[in-house]
């Protein structure tokens, strides 16, 4: 509840004649200011080496592989995992950044649970969104996800009442960005995987999100090279191309990202882009069935696995065609 009442009207006919307001970016395409987002990826996949090159880009208005920074920032670190690595590869990304660790301090907390954290539980959800609203927040970042509930994730009831009490009132109380880290599903390790397969359990998780980025590592003759993909944005517009960067290691014994071009060894025999992808399955469909509609077009798509956003967006693409 925010300002002490459950419900807030909607100026509607503000929106109408104004318009919405544009969706904004902290990290341009990729971290929607004031949203909920998923990063996934198998273990060993950077998420937490990129979780926290963010947050010192964000503190220091350093760009991240060309990517602008918008605005001023504080991050809150929730390290669930393990505590004991955040030190060396923190001071890893800011020597790579060319940051000053100190003063990157001023801006990034760290904290870890004292005891089982439970975001389900309403006094540890108002615990930290306490925290987060006194540092005053812009993003809190959760490493990871697994840790800080004792539900289960394959339960649509469990997942709605983890949203409810302790993610979506963090983002909207205490006015901030949240960045969940969490792990895909392990028969899908190294594997091409479509929205649906990147989030373990019900998918009221992914309802619950504005925002999925999913980051996949690919290594060949020597080479590491990290995938990152918008898999959807709620409101923005969603990239087709994924973001691909080089872990690079500096003299001074730092570590940035590089952005890079795809491979030509890994652009083969990939999967199509999520628009794409989309777009085929409504082809497909309207051979079997040609007056097939748009909104049963979208409902296959999105039982596919892609968004609706996307799914919309192929449509038109495949109604043009």
């Amino acid at each position: 509840m925010i300002n002490g009442r459950a419900l807030v009207e909607l100026d509607m006919a503000a929106m109408l004649e104004d318009g919405i307001p544009e969706q904004r970016f902290d990290l341009a395409g990729l971290l929607v200011q004031r949203a909920f987002t998923y990063l996934t990826g198998a273990p060993k996949q950077f998420k937490t080496f990129l979780a926290l090159a963010w947050s010192i880009c964000l503190a220091s208005g350093e760009p991240f592989a060309g990517r602008a920074v918008s605005g001023d920032h504080r991050v809150l670190f929730i390290e669930a995992e393990n505590w004991r690595q955040i030190p060396k590869r923190f001071a890893q990304l800011c020597a790579g950044y060319d940051v000053d660790h100190r003063t990157a301090l001023k801006s990034i907390r760290f904290f870890k649970p004292n005891r089982p954290l439970r975001l389900e539980n309403e006094a540890h959800a108002a615990e930290l969104i306490q925290i987060a609203k006194g540092w005053g927040a812009t993003l809190t970042v959760i490493d990871s996800f697994v840790r800080v509930h004792g539900l289960d994730e394959n339960s649509s009831k469990d997942m709605a009442l983890l949203a409810n009490v302790g993610l979506l009132p963090l983002r909207d109380e205490a006015k901030c960005g949240i960045l969940a880290l969490d792990h895909t599903p392990k028969g899908h390790y190294g594997k091409q995987r479509t929205g649906g397969e990147q989030v373990r359990g019900s998918g009221e998780k992914l309802a619950a999100a504005d925002a999925h980025l999913d980051v996949d590592v690919h290594r060949k003759d020597g080479q590491t090279v990290i995938e990152t993909k918008v898999e959807s944005f709620r409101l923005a517009e969603e990239p087709e191309d994924s973001l691909y960067l080089r872990p690079h290691h500096t003299p001074n014994g730092g570590l940035w990202f590089a952005k890079r071009g795809a491979p030509e060894w890994l652009s083969r025999g990939r999967r199509p882009t999520q628009r794409t992808g989309a777009a085929e399955i409504i082809k497909a469909a309207r051979k079997i069935n040609p007056e097939l509609s748009q909104a049963r077009a979208i409902d296959l798509a999105v039982a596919a696995g892609y968004t609706e956003s996307t799914a919309k967006r192929a449509y038109n693409q495949e109604t043009a065609a």
